[in-house]
């Protein structure tokens, strides 16, 4: 049997995963520059961009999806919207409304 979560549930469960999803590309390049200038020690370096593996990523190709730094964990929320519509000709006997 399969149980789904409510999408609004897992939006509020995402939430707090958001607050510490900082851009990826920007804190590299300053870890990076920062070690280059001297700033920061060599060991500083790889233990700060390790601890960077950890904070989760947020992806919104497919939905809305974010996944811990490890892979470990992840969650999705996504919709499907439809929209249909009917026009017909009235013929005699046939009583068809339009609509949508």
């Amino acid at each position: 049997m399969s149980h789904r979560f409510p999408a609004g549930l897992a939006a509020l469960c995402a939430l707090p995963l958001l607050s510490a999803v900082p851009a990826a590309s920007a804190a590299d390049e300053l870890l990076e520059t920062l070690a280059r200038k001297g700033v920061i020690t060599m060991e500083e370096y790889e233990k700060l961009k390790a601890s960077r593996k950890a904070t989760p990523v947020v992806n919104t190709d497919d939905g809305f999806r974010v996944v811990s730094g490890d892979g470990t964990a992840s969650i999705q929320v996504g919709t499907l919207q439809q929209l249909d519509f009917a026009v017909y000709q009235d013929e005699p006997g046939y009583d068809l409304p339009d609509g949508s």
